[in-house]
């Protein structure tokens, strides 16, 4: 009963979060010297017919392997020696 609840809160959340917005990664602009799967991405979020599309720059940090934490983050106020500038662009026909 407690798994079933948990996957039923689960796929309700992921319906409202994702079902109804997109974000894409366009760009990773830096990766962190400690951690390299620590990223700082620039992404676009598309809310369809729910308004216009936006762009907004994160800090994604690997959580439970499938899943990132992503934090709005302010590019001009991070430590700069923490992290190194990459900028390149994601290629989305990758995995073909």
């Amino acid at each position: 009963m407690i798994g079933s609840g948990i996957s039923f809160f689960v796929m309700v959340s992921m319906l409202f979060s994702v079902g109804f917005v997109t974000i894409t990664n366009d760009t990773v602009l830096y990766r962190h010297k400690a951690d390299p799967t620590t990223t700082i991405v620039a992404q676009t979020i598309g809310y369809g017919a729910l308004g216009e599309d936006g762009h907004r720059v994160v800090k994604l940090e690997p959580f439970l392997h499938f899943w990132n934490k992503r934090t709005i983050v302010d590019t001009s106020k991070i430590n700069k020696a923490d992290w190194i500038l990459v900028n390149e662009g994601m290629d989305l026909n990758e995995g073909e």
